[in-house]
């Protein structure tokens, strides 16, 4: 925000966090949602506050440098008082069955690789072929998917039906705020290179996909397909 208050993130893509997360900037992919909390009540009547995009990119490949003041994208006018009881709760969403029950139980790891080839994107080397399945998970049973970034391009993985646990970026534990749960994950940006991700489908057998949430990749066929066993 312009005035430099944070944020109170509350959910991230398809879910509740568990616990809120105070911050004071996020970065966002195509695909990704996050839900906040702006507090105004320590503002004057007739503020006007600034939503900014401070991130600069200036090519296809991935964000670049962060830029000040940035640029406006939405904005707040502060025209009333008004009372408002209300709290953000520590406790959003218990997770009852995240990492630390499931990680047990799994026995499948897959490693899917999103880079470019020959001007042409592809995942492990292949174009989508809708005749071709990439992976048959059991519904019901979890699995460790590894996704990784080939040639410094960020790619935000959208994987359809299902949400997931982010494990870590390489290697080491996601930020707060990627700890609930998610349906999409950028792989690629800053130095995060390979990202873990922890994933069970426990609703509908058949054929889903997963694929780069960049239109012009996932137009050009960097998408995969997977098909749930009964």
């Amino acid at each position: 925000l312009s005035n430099g208050q944070p944020f109170v993130a509350i959910a991230t893509d398809s879910s509740l966090l568990e616990h809120p997360v105070t911050v004071k900037s996020f970065r966002i992919a195509p695909a990704e949602r996050v839900e906040v909390v702006v507090d105004f009540s320590h503002s004057s009547l007739k503020d006007e506050i600034f939503l900014v995009n401070r991130l600069e990119q200036d090519d296809g490949r991935k964000p670049g440098d962060l830029v000040s003041p940035g640029t406006p994208i939405l904005k707040f006018v502060v025209n009333r008082d008004a009372a408002d009881p209300s709290r953000v709760p520590a406790t959003l969403l218990p997770v009852t069955e995240g990492p630390a029950q499931l990680l047990p139980r799994v026995k499948v790891e897959r490693r899917f690789k999103f880079e470019r080839s020959d001007g042409a994107w592809v995942i492990n080397g292949e174009f989508f072929d809708e005749n071709r399945i990439n992976a048959t998970p059991k519904r019901g049973e979890p699995e460790i998917w590894t996704f990784e970034s080939g040639g410094g391009w960020a790619h935000p993985v959208h994987v359809h039906l299902s949400d997931f646990f982010i494990l870590s970026r390489d290697g080491a534990l996601p930020p707060p705020l990627e700890r609930g749960r998610k349906d999409t994950v950028v792989v690629g940006a800053s130095t995060s290179q390979e990202v873990k991700i922890l994933i069970q489908f426990d609703d509908f057998v058949g054929r889903y996909v997963f694929h780069c949430h960049n239109i012009e990749h996932e137009d050009m066929r960097m998408m995969g397909q997977f098909d749930i066993q009964p």
